[in-house]
This record gives C-alpha cells, sequence and structure tokens, in this order.
C-alpha cells in the first residue's frame, strides 16, 4: 500500500469514531427518563419534603411537628382548632412555594380506633384522588408522632408525558 492510502484509511476510522462516538452520545440525550426512577426520585422527593416541614419551626419554642400533635389531641368537635390556629395556613404558604403553581396534596391524619382515620388538616385535593386525568400521583408517607398516632402524607401529582 502506498503512504496516501494507509493516511486515507486512518482518517476514515477516525471519522467513523467520530460518528460512533456522537451518536451514542445522541442517544443518551435523546432518551426518555425512566418511568421507575422518576416515581423513585419523586417519592424521596416529597419524603424529604415532609421530613423536613416537621421540623421546621412554627414559632421559637416549637416546631411544626409539635404544633401537629397538639392539635390532633383535639377531637372531632374541636376540629377547627387547627385551622384556627394558623397551623393550617403556615403550612399551605410553605408548600404552594415549594410547588409553585404544581399539583399536590397534603393531609395529615389520625387515628382514632383500628383502622378509622380523622382529617387533622387537608391542603389541596383530596388524598383519594389528587391528580388531573393525565397526571400521575407518587405518595409520601411518615408518621409524624406513632405514640399519637399521627400520620402525615403528601402527594405529588407529575404529567406521564
Amino acid at each position: 500500500m502506498k503512504r496516501g492510502q494507509i493516511e486515507i484509511i486512518g482518517l476514515l476510522m477516525v471519522v467513523i469514531l467520530i460518528s460512533v462516538i456522537m451518536l451514542v452520545a445522541l442517544w443518551f440525550i435523546i432518551k426518555p427518563e425512566s418511568d421507575s426512577l422518576t416515581v423513585q426520585r419523586k417519592g424521596i422527593e416529597g419524603k424529604s419534603i415532609l421530613l423536613t416541614l416537621m421540623q421546621t419551626n412554627y414559632d421559637r419554642d416549637r416546631s411544626f411537628k409539635d404544633m401537629i400533635v397538639e392539635c390532633s389531641k383535639y377531637d372531632l368537635v374541636d376540629a377547627e382548632h387547627c385551622n384556627n390556629s394558623g397551623v393550617k395556613d403556615e403550612i399551605e404558604v410553605i408548600l404552594n412555594l415549594i410547588f409553585n403553581n404544581k399539583e399536590y396534596a397534603f393531609e395529615i391524619k389520625k387515628e382514632v380506633s383500628v383502622g378509622n382515620f380523622i382529617s387533622v388538616i387537608q391542603i389541596g385535593s383530596p388524598i383519594t384522588n389528587p391528580c388531573r386525568v393525565n397526571n400521575v400521583a407518587n405518595h409520601a408517607n411518615i408518621n409524624v408522632d406513632v405514640v399519637e398516632k399521627v400520620s402525615a402524607t403528601l402527594v405529588l401529582c407529575s404529567s406521564t408525558f
């Protein structure tokens, strides 16, 4: 082989190698996110937000967790206590700032007898069906207080497209 032919073959191999690298990179760029990973990320995000919210101070001496446990001690007749104390409004302001026009639902429940729950605080759509038709609901639950049997649920709605 002549020297010019060897150089052309080398140049052709470099062009083919660069083309393959660009195709692989393009495949990773265009490839949609995995649905299972998206659901897991949303679940982790929801749980992190709930845990952080419970540790956030409502006032100097008490956290939201303390205030919610205090609210949950009232019975159904006094259930408006949480709404009148400002806890619900403060939580709603915080969640609206975090989600900024995204769909979500938030609920604090207390188990009053085996399997029976009352809603202490509810913000947004009902937890049973919080999202619009084309959206997927990702639920995150935490126990706020095990002794008082109080739990918090946050549902994040994300588009299926």
